[in-house]
């Protein structure tokens, strides 16, 4: 990729976007990956997950996908545009990629991701870009399409609180270190393929 034209995130950046960021944890932004970089990405993503691993977790975090390192064109994004163009616009300040924490993931049926929060020493701001998806079913609550949202109720118990349906070309801003959140298991012909990445602030 060349230099970025910094008009291409111009989606990402209100003040309507941040409040509801505040409001809810986290935010989707339909279509708000260039087209170009779409395929860009796509293409990296896709041969990457021929080396893929998998991944899974069965103590105190539970979940299964399989994971692959990035490529050129997912660490130049990471590295120039995800911050310059969409991250310090939108809170007025530096942020720096958490690269232990930046990868391509993808989620096929049977895999999942249990409520959880990121952790707050490499994940002060989550951003998902996603590159592949079959289209989210009509019911949020059954599908791994859908971003899910959790709190505890007063007996401390997880529950569900909101679904926000997670579609190709679209990009995800979560405060996933603050917000409960996870992705319910993938049925049969359901798949997501995404770049994850994990930013903190830069020093001042």
């Amino acid at each position: 990729m060349s230099t970025v034209d910094p008009t291409l995130f111009e989606r990402t950046r209100s003040a309507a976007l941040l409040s509801l960021l505040e409001n809810d944890g986290f935010v989707f932004i339909p279509d708000s990956i260039p087209l170009s970089l779409l395929r860009e990405l796509k293409d990296e993503c896709l041969d990457a997950r021929n080396s893929a691993l998998r991944a899974e977790g069965q103590g105190e975090l539970q979940y299964r996908s399989s994971l692959a390192p990035l490529g050129m064109k997912g660490r130049e994004l990471l590295e120039n545009a995800a911050s310059s163009e969409i991250l310090e616009p939108l809170f007025g300040r530096k942020f720096s990629c958490s690269w232990n924490a930046s990868c391509y993931t993808y989620y096929e049926a049977g895999d999942f991701l249990a409520a959880h929060l990121d952790g707050v020493e490499n994940c002060e701001v989550t951003l998902l870009f996603y590159l592949d998806a079959t289209t989210p079913g009509n019911d949020p609550g059954e599908s791994g399409l859908h971003l899910t949202l959790y709190r505890q109720d007063e007996g401390g118990v997880v529950v569900p609180r909101k679904t926000i349906a997670t579609t190709a070309g679209g990009i995800m801003l979560g405060f996933g270190s603050r917000v409960l959140h996870g992705r319910r298991r993938l049925a049969e012909g359901e798949h997501i393929f995404m770049l994850t990445a994990c930013f903190t602030s830069a020093p001042a």
